[in-house]
């Protein structure tokens, strides 16, 4: 094959790649699984163009009041009411139309926990501001916003670190001007393909082993009253 077949096969291979990668970039909007401190046995479900789910509390005031802790947001058959199959208590909502129920408690500033500060910060990382103290329960979700942030900045370095070699690969691909180059470059291709696969497929390969694996909770601490003198 000579040098301008394999540069026209790589080029195509590349465009390719690019067009089946829009589906997956096109996705219209994102379904967060939210709870109100007040009635945690409840899954608001609120559909909204944030990426990150934890965070979407203090995007907006009417939302000020929710905990947005799973970092995984619900799939298009989980985004439906319970009598539909899914997990939500009431129909989707938009973010910006979402009302909270008259009877919520307002919590005033003293009644809140607020977001660690971290010394090193990660990039994605968005921990839910405050949290409410009120209840029996405190819901703790930092903890599993940290895990996800740290995943989602691993995986993005994975991904980097894959696509540098792709490239590499086929440049060597391009450029060789012997078999044995030829073979090299096709094999770094290769590997580096497999890698990204794995790497992205990790998501899908613990959903199927457990769906729990992938969902990072709010832990559920017992709140402890002050003995009266």
């Amino acid at each position: 094959m000579t040098r301008s077949k394999r540069l026209a096969t790589f080029t195509l291979g590349l465009i390719l790649a690019g067009w089946v990668g829009l589906p997956i970039a096109a996705i219209a909007a994102t379904c967060c699984r939210c709870i109100l401190p007040s009635a945690p046995q409840t899954s608001i479900c609120l559909l909204t163009a944030q990426t990150s789910c934890p965070g979407l509390p203090g995007t907006k005031a009417n939302l000020k009041d929710l905990l947005c802790p799973f970092p995984v947001a619900l799939t298009e058959a989980q985004c439906k009411i319970v009598s539909q199959g899914g997990v939500c208590t009431g129909a989707p909502a938009e973010d910006s139309l979402y009302k909270a129920p008259v009877a919520a408690t307002t919590v005033t500033p003293s009644d809140v926990i607020k977001a660690p500060i971290l010394n090193e910060n990660i990039p994605g990382l968005i921990f839910t501001p405050t949290i409410p103290i009120q209840g029996q329960f405190i819901y703790v979700p930092w903890f599993g916003e940290y895990i996800s942030a740290v995943y989602r900045y691993l995986t993005g370095v994975a991904v980097v670190a894959a696509a540098i070699m792709i490239v590499y690969g086929g440049f060597m691909y391009i450029i060789a001007s012997s078999g044995a180059k030829v073979t090299a470059g096709k094999e770094i291709i290769k590997d580096a393909i497999i890698g990204l696969l794995l790497i992205l497929g990790a998501f899908t390969i613990l959903y199927t082993i457990n769906p729990s694996l992938t969902t990072f909770g709010p832990l559920q601490v017992t709140r402890v009253r002050p003995i009266a003198d």
